[in-house]
């Protein structure tokens, strides 16, 4: 919590000037079509865009956002630094998720400060990032920001499955990838890159690839689920 709120007071300071700043360029198309949406439902099971995309869950964030803040810009940006900043500390869970793999055995008082230090450091790396930072500051990429923390819990949920030896868990995993396809197709890649966190699991190769096919298949099915709706 106190990470996450660190992590908030830093796209704050950098990102603060930006919050009153108007809609530009592609901006203005999400209130746009939000606006004439009278029942919340058609968002989540019609297409927008000339039929060209499928993005449920991002343009009914955006008919929340113009329900909350009409036009006003500023709640339109501050949904998008708090989300940005969930990216932030997800993405340090699931690196700490990582790195405690690969201190295992290593429980002194310094491992574990160097493990929140690293796990942490990766959070603020991506966090400063000029792409992530122009991500947040840029309302046309909510799908972005959005889709970013159910892709991070998936990831979060394979490989603490993977760590605790719970299958289970993966079809979890592949619920909260269907929730970011709904965002954004561009995370499409959750299938081919949830397998290798099978490598973290196991002492034997045999182990491992059975791992990373149970883990494939669990992906696969909930992209065939998510393609057939």
């Amino acid at each position: 919590m106190i990470l996450w709120l660190v992590y908030l007071a830093i796209l704050s300071f950098f990102l603060g000037f930006h919050i009153n700043n108007f809609f530009y360029a592609d901006d203005f198309f999400h209130p746009a079509y939000v606006s004439f949406v009278k029942n919340p439902l058609k968002t989540l099971w019609h297409y927008y865009l000339g039929d060209a995309f499928w993005r449920p869950l991002t343009i009914f964030s955006d008919y929340l956002s113009l329900k909350l803040f009409d036009q006003n810009p500023a709640g339109w940006h501050l949904i998008d630094l708090v989300l940005l900043s969930i990216d932030a500390i997800l993405l340090a869970i699931l690196a700490r998720s990582i790195f405690e793999k690969a201190t295992l055995g290593f429980e002194n008082t310094g491992s574990k400060r160097a493990l929140i230090f690293s796990s942490a450091l990766c959070g603020m790396i991506f966090l400063l990032h000029p792409i992530s930072l122009l991500t947040g500051a840029w309302t046309a990429c909510r799908a972005d920001v959005l889709g970013g923390v159910f892709a991070l819990i998936s990831l979060i949920i394979t490989i603490k499955g993977v760590l605790k030896k719970k299958p289970l868990a993966f079809v979890f995993a592949g619920v909260f990838s269907i929730l970011a396809y709904l965002c954004k197709e561009s995370y499409f890649f959750l299938p081919l890159l949830a397998p290798f966190l099978a490598v973290f699991s196991g002492e034997k190769l045999k182990e491992k690839s059975w791992l990373g096919v149970w883990i494939f298949l669990s992906y696969a099915i909930a992209f065939s689920f998510y393609i057939y709706v």
